[in-house]
């Protein structure tokens, strides 16, 4: 099942939530957006677990890409622009990871490489 997003920041949202008062259960982070964070040391990977020292909460990520455009064409037919999917339901679909495409049947989508994180119990 695809994942709507919409902006919080530099994260991207999937679904509601409660953190410190914000809805974040589940989010996407960009893969550039993390890199930088954890240069900055505001962020700390161990395996597939984030942990976010401003929020002091620790997050399991995967591998995800967002859909940002049908490459060459308006047409969008699977209905997958501005939404996440993770690398596994990719291939669950057939879809192809190419750099920073997917190729889907005859479509290719120019998409955001980054990584789906979901909050871990405290």
């Amino acid at each position: 099942m695809a994942i709507h997003c919409k902006p919080f920041g530099p994260l991207w949202i999937l679904d509601s939530g409660n953190i410190m008062g914000f809805a974040m259960a589940r989010l996407f982070i960009p893969q550039d957006r993390l890199e930088s964070w954890t240069e900055e040391d505001r962020v700390r990977l161990d395996g597939d677990t984030l942990y976010v020292n401003e929020l002091n909460k620790s997050f399991s990520i995967k591998s995800a890409v967002r859909f940002m455009n049908v490459a060459g064409s308006d047409r969008d037919e699977h209905g997958l622009v501005g939404k996440v999917k993770e690398e596994a339901e990719l291939l669950a679909m057939g879809a192809e990871l190419v750099s920073t495409s997917v190729l889907l049947g005859d479509t290719a989508y120019d998409v955001q490489l980054g990584f789906v994180g979901r909050v871990m119990p405290s």
